[in-house]
């Protein structure tokens, strides 16, 4: 098992645009199913549910997230300008972030001056510190 486990950890380290069998294996069930429960258990779960919520088979929502959020942030700047909050600090929650994938465009798209805010909200400490890793210190 030591063998495979360092297998699957450079695997799915090493892939950035895929998902492979065997990373996934250690996520099914009896029946093949994958199972996202315990995968926040570890830092290979995290790495393979932030690609499976990038993987346009799985979350199709993704492919289309700047022209979502181009359009929200249309509404949300008219909203702001109808009722004359234009010079207003912005806190933004991104409840149930997770892994953080929509995280970057969320601050590419609104956060646009040091006194706006990006509140991460998430049940999973590991989810919060895998955003802190990947998004916030770089």
């Amino acid at each position: 098992m030591g063998l495979c486990n360092s297998l699957m950890a450079s695997c799915a380290y090493s892939c950035g645009c895929c998902i492979c069998d065997c990373c996934l294996s250690k996520y099914r069930d009896s029946n093949g199913v994958i199972q996202t429960d315990n995968m926040f258990d570890d830092q290979l779960g995290l790495v393979i549910y932030d690609k499976m919520s990038k993987d346009a088979k799985l979350n199709p929502i993704y492919d289309n997230r700047e022209a979502n959020f181009k359009e929200l942030q249309l509404v949300l700047n008219n909203h702001r300008i109808d009722n004359n909050q234009v010079d207003e600090d912005l806190i933004i929650a991104d409840i149930g972030c997770g892994t953080g994938g929509y995280t970057q465009i969320i601050c590419d798209t609104f956060i646009s001056n040091k006194t706006d805010k990006l509140l991460c909200i998430d049940k999973s400490a590991k989810c919060l510190q895998f955003i802190r890793d990947k998004i916030i210190k770089k």
